[in-house]
Parts: structure tokens; sequence; C-alpha cells
């Protein structure tokens, strides 16, 4: 069998709002440090050893410190887009965040898959009830783009097993069944 190459990315659908809502949360992070910075410099007016010191010198740059790193993960979740890379069976998802910061997410064998099928089928939410399976949303969507759809997969990851919530071409889903065992297809999946 041939090796098949197939590469798709998961877009914002309201990327405008996303990139606003990146953006205000990037330039309160900057201030966040800012003033931590600032209120350092003026901490080291203050009579060091005593309580004064303590409580208005101290305590308000950690908490703009603590506020900064804050701000700055909430900051990476609002404008976060995926891709998925297939080659012979071996799925991987990538998280991009701001377009420009590529963080490795999954990677699965489709040999190795527990069950494939259709997001929202009663297999699926099976799955979601199941108190030891992990559930990862690998989308930033809440409706699919134009021509993909809502799948579900779910394997065993380092002895936890997950399942994620992937939006894909049916292209990249007949690749994937391909590689699969027959077994594993979900009847809503079998229909396609």
């Amino acid at each position: 069998m041939r090796d098949v190459f197939h590469e798709e990315t998961v877009e914002i659908v309201d990327r405008a709002k996303a990139k606003r809502k990146y953006d205000l949360f990037n330039i309160l992070n900057k201030i966040s440090y800012f003033c931590a910075v600032i209120w350092a410099i003026i901490a080291t007016f203050f009579p060091i050893g005593d309580l004064f010191f303590w409580i208005f010198g101290i305590l308000p740059i950690v908490i703009f410190i603590v506020g900064g790193v804050m701000l700055g993960k909430a900051r990476d979740s609002f404008y976060v887009e995926y891709d998925y890379r297939f080659l012979s069976g071996e799925v991987v998802i990538s998280k991009v965040i701001n377009a420009k910061k590529r963080q490795k997410g999954f990677k699965f064998r489709c040999i190795d898959l527990e069950r494939f099928g259709v997001y929202n089928s009663e297999t699926y939410k099976k799955y979601e009830k199941m108190p030891n399976v992990i559930k990862s949303n690998m989308t930033s969507n809440v409706y699919p783009e134009k021509n993909k759809n809502f799948f579900f997969v779910v394997f065993t990851d380092k002895d936890k097993k997950r399942l994620l919530i992937m939006e894909c071409t049916n292209k990249l889903i007949s690749y994937m069944m391909s590689y699969c065992n027959k077994f594993v297809f979900d009847e809503e999946l079998k229909n396609l």
C-alpha cells in the first residue's frame, strides 16, 4: 500500500471576534506586567521588614505577576486553530495559537482506535458518560465549517482512555477509515 498524506486546518468561524478577544487579553497581560515593574520600583522606597512593606510593597507585585500569567493563559485560549495531519494510518493533531505558536496535541494510529463515529451519536454519549474517559475538544468552533462535520475517536494514550472531538472533511474520514479495523466504526459513520 502506498503512503497517503493529507492535511487539514480547522479555522475559527468568527475570526474577527476571536482576534479582538486575543488582542484585548494581550494588552491586559502587558499592562499587568508593566504595573508589576512600576510597583517594584515604588516598593524600593518602603522601609524593608515591617508589615507595611509586605502588604503594600510585595503583595501587589505578586498579584500583578499572577494576574499577568492568568491573562496570558486565557489569551491563548481565544485564537486557537487545529491542524490535522494524516500520514499512512497515523494522525497528528497540533494546536495553533494566534497562527504563530504551534503545540503538539495528540498522535494516534488509526489501527489502535477503539471507537470511531459521528459526534452526538448514541455511542458518543455512552463514551462521554464513562468516568475513566478524558474528553478533549480538538476544534474551536461550536458549529462545523462548510463541508466539514464533527466526529469522535476513542483511543488509549499512555494508559488513559481519550475521547477526541474532531472537525474534519469526509476525505480525511475516508482515509482514516481505510486504515481502521472495521469493528470500530459507529453505525452512523457507516451510513456517510
